[in-house]
């Protein structure tokens, strides 16, 4: 007897409105132990959904402020569903035609009573098969991978260079204020103040010189 979406499934799976937090829904990620989260009308039908790659690709990556966003502003519309009656094969092709990892399910009525991801589908068919249907729905879905990592490293240096020029001035700052407390400590005779001032002097030019450089590749890094 072929086997069937609903014996394969995921039941009651977790599930948000339209007008959730990115806060919520991630907490629900981290809860279930699930990457995507079905986006339900309040009737219970899937007007989307959310994936933790589109809080990441879409907001992260963009530079944008995840905290107060509304789900609707990054769900994917036009959800793929299938029916709990739906033959496993059929959930396979339709998952290779969408390229999707993931599909919920839904009941006679359109609500939404499960979800099935790859994994749930790998002991139903043999392990050649299981490796096709894998290379099929992943074909193309990190295509943006390159520019999504350029847009994080250029995040990422943006957010860091601030911390680099703070660190080089007071790491500057506090190399003159001690020099400066011993010159003026009468601890030392004036001959030794003379000859570790101009040490002092000495050492902070060549300083100078070595933090510029460094500022300016971070700012050119960041440009």
């Amino acid at each position: 007897m072929a086997r069937l979406a609903k014996d394969v499934m995921t039941p009651h799976p977790a599930c948000c409105h339209p007008d959730a937090t990115l806060e919520s829904v991630a907490k629900l990620m981290v809860e279930h132990d699930c990457g995507e989260i079905p986006v339900v009308d309040a009737q219970g039908r899937p007007v989307g959904v959310i994936t933790d790659r589109d809080i990441v690709c879409r907001i992260v990556a963009g530079a944008g402020n995840p905290t107060g966003r509304r789900v609707d502003s990054v769900m994917t519309q036009n959800v793929v569903t299938v029916q709990q009656d739906t033959a496993i094969e059929d959930v396979i092709g339709s998952m290779e035609r969408h390229r999707i990892r993931r599909i919920p399910v839904v009941d006679e009525h359109g609500c939404c009573v499960g979800i099935i991801a790859q994994a749930d589908l790998a002991s139903t068919r043999p392990a050649s098969e299981t490796a096709e249907f894998v290379r099929e729905v992943s074909k193309g879905a990190y295509a943006g991978a390159p520019q999504l990592a350029a847009r994080l490293n250029h995040r990422i240096r943006t957010l860091t260079l601030p911390f680099q020029k703070f660190g080089f001035i007071v790491g500057t700052r506090a190399a003159l204020g001690v020099g400066i407390g011993v010159l003026l400590s009468n601890r030392f005779p004036a001959e030794r103040r003379k000859w570790l001032g101009t040490g002092l002097v000495a050492l902070g030019a060549a300083a100078t010189i070595p933090a510029a450089y460094w500022v300016s590749r971070g700012v050119n890094r960041a440009a």
